[in-house]
């Protein structure tokens, strides 16, 4: 009942409170205190599981439920999920995921809807027999629903850039949990990391292109870490790494970044990844939020940066009186805009959840008014990068055909030398992709442009 127990408060939490799946199963993990090793894989796996595969469990408990599941009280309907997700995905006996279900049910009180929960658990064993999924070819939008939990309105989003059988490959990959990556300060920081980490019994190993990066397997919480400190490491996707190379790369024209901008900063990965890599330029980071720079302040602080990094909470929509009286225009500016964050499903599957076309619209607003707000502060000469971490063509495409009609004073600026890192992750129109089906990193796009 431990592993159970656990999952369901998570999913209580990012259902009822918002949260993020990471954040409340780390917590919720915490509070549990020494448990069996077992135990929290298995909260783990249930936790991460049925949030990844909300939709499709929705849709065949919608096939027996004698309820719609809008009328159900939520804890009951997240017993069904969890129960489900056990018998649709998990090696456990079917008589076992229904009467631990039960009594999971029994154990909050829920004693008028144990009969019901039941029902439909066993109603459910009996459907798992029968091809409920139409084949790919014949109705791809309701196969990868029931399949692989896509929302509808996902699948038409993404059709545009994708063909059928890989939008199908990469609705199977983000519903696979990501590796637990790190960055390293510098190609032999990581050397030694490795090294340390090897040492301890961990198995860690170099990411394939990024050269800070390093996969590490059954490690846990990194911030537990043997030399987590020390060593000066950072939990960093892949493919947020391979996204500031591509600041960073080369063009025709060489970069000398005296002030980097870096204006939607928080947690500080991309922040803290320039710092250490332009270690002769001055960084104004900032957040919209007070609390998340205070937080970047406190990990800046803790890399051994904050001399050369100063931190604001900051609107960057709005004039930055910090900015003007310095009197500082960005050699470099990386804006890494809030996004639809829908590369990064693998590890926040609850975004789908919570993400639909209206999000999509209003945070595409919120990029052009960023792009706008923060274009006359680049430098003549100067770099400004654009990133996010979707693929929507709103936040993507449209955003560089907006802003390039605009702001005729940029050129797209192409990378000159990728190097093995970003060798085929920048294409003729010289923008950047990375994709999880077919890097095995966070999915992100990037385009560059030099104000002449």
């Amino acid at each position: 009942m431990i592993a159970r127990r656990i999952a369901l408060e998570v999913l209580e939490r990012v259902e009822e409170g918002g949260a993020f799946a990471n954040a409340a199963l780390n917590a919720a993990l915490e509070r549990a205190g020494v448990i069996d090793p077992r135990e929290r894989a298995l909260a783990t796996e249930l936790a991460y599981g049925t949030l990844r595969q909300t939709l499709a469990l929705d849709w065949r408990i919608a096939q027996v439920s004698t309820r719609p599941l809008e009328e159900l009280e939520p804890r009951v309907r997240l017993l069904l999920r969890l129960g489900a997700y056990q018998l649709f995905h998990l090696r456990i006996p079917d008589h076992a995921a229904v009467s631990e279900t039960v009594a999971q049910a029994h154990a909050l009180h829920l004693e008028r809807a144990t009969g019901f929960i039941n029902a439909v658990l066993r109603a459910l064993i009996r459907l798992r027999e029968e091809a409920l999924a139409p084949p790919l070819a014949v109705d791809p939008a309701t196969h990868l629903l029931i399949e692989q939990g896509l929302p509808p309105w996902l699948f038409e989003a993404w059709r545009e850039a994708l063909p059928v059988e890989e939008l199908a490959a990469l609705a199977a990959t983000i519903q696979q949990p990501a590796p637990l990556t790190l960055r390293a300060a510098s190609p032999e920081a990581r050397e030694a990391a490795l090294a340390h980490l090897v040492e301890a019994g961990l198995a860690a190993r170099p990411t394939p292109r990024s050269p800070l990066g390093i996969l590490l397997e059954g490690a846990g919480t990194p911030e537990k870490l043997p030399g987590w400190d020390e060593l000066g490491l950072q939990s960093q996707d892949e493919g947020a790494q391979l996204a500031t190379l591509f600041a960073l790369a080369e063009g025709p024209t060489p970069l000398t970044p005296g002030i980097v901008l870096d204006p939607c900063a928080a947690p500080g990965g991309k922040t803290a990844h320039l710092a250490q890599a332009l270690p002769d330029a001055r960084i104004f980071a900032s957040d919209l939020h007070a609390s998340r720079a205070r937080r970047l302040s406190r990990e800046i602080a803790r890399l051994g940066l904050g001399e050369r990094v100063e931190i604001h909470a900051a609107d960057a929509t709005l004039p930055m009186p910090y900015l003007d009286e310095a009197g500082v225009q960005a050699d470099l500016l990386v804006l890494d805009a809030p996004c639809s964050g829908l590369g990064t499903l693998r590890s926040h599957p609850e975004i789908k959840l919570r993400r639909g076309p209206e999000d999509v619209t209003r945070l595409a607003g919120l990029q052009e008014r960023l792009l706008t707000s923060l274009a006359p502060r680049v430098a003549p000469g100067g770099r400004l990068v654009f990133i996010v971490c979707t693929w929507t063509k709103e936040e993507t495409l449209q955003q560089i055909e907006y802003f390039e009609e605009e702001h005729p004073e940029f050129e797209r600026e192409p990378v000159v030398e990728p190097g093995a890192a970003l060798e085929g992750l920048v294409d003729e129109e010289h923008l950047f992709a990375t994709w999880p089906h077919r890097d095995n990193v966070d999915g992100f796009f990037g385009v560059r442009w030099r104000r002449r």
